[in-house]
């Protein structure tokens, strides 16, 4: 039922775009709700939580604290930056530096690896590079969620940030009713 935390070994990296074209506080709302779906701790889900705009800020790695209360005030905290996207260059960070070890990422381990990456697909460097950098998180076996906050283009870039199938992958977040459906939606796909 609706109150079962999903349990499995999951590291999952939560990536906010704070950059200005988003809704902000429906990004914020949705990370919240989604946290709530897992039993987050060392052993179960580890969550990771990135905000990008223009620059990259970490606000905890697979390595920090793993209790669902201090998460949610982290994501409290995720400050709106408002200036121009830059996918590619969060996806290099999530590559290189947050599934990784030395952030407490099991990457050598079993259990899932999944990025959630809720963005209005705008990204300052088009869609391409953003396809070459999410290749190589997806050909790591990193699963790839893209969450479109737009009602407008910029699906070429979600879709190429997905991982396959597409249509369970890239899912639209369009106002604060779509939230517990695509929460139920991720869940479902990753903790099956």
């Amino acid at each position: 039922g609706k109150t079962e935390k999903c349990d499995r070994k999951i590291d999952l990296a939560v990536v906010l775009d704070v950059s200005a074209s988003i809704n902000f506080s429906l990004a914020k709302k949705f990370a919240k709700t989604l946290l709530r779906r897992f039993r987050i701790s060392r052993d179960n889900v580890r969550v990771a939580l990135v905000a990008h705009s223009e620059s990259v800020k970490i606000y905890s790695t697979f390595e920090d604290d793993q209790e669902e209360e201090g998460l949610q005030r982290k994501v409290n905290n995720v400050f709106f930056e408002g200036s121009s996207t830059q996918t590619s260059r969060c996806l290099t960070i999530l590559n290189s530096h947050l599934f990784a070890q030395e952030s407490g990422s099991r990457i050598k381990e079993s259990g899932k690896k999944v990025a959630v990456v809720v963005t209005d697909g705008f990204s300052f460097i088009g869609p391409g590079m953003v396809k070459l950098r999410a290749d190589e998180l997806k050909n790591r076996g990193i699963e790839v969620f893209a969450i479109g906050i737009t009602k407008r283009m910029g699906d070429d870039e979600l879709i190429n940030l997905s991982s396959k199938p597409v249509q369970k992958h890239f899912l639209r977040l369009t106002d604060k009713d779509s939230i517990e459906r695509i929460s139920d939606n991720i869940v479902q796909e990753i903790c099956k």
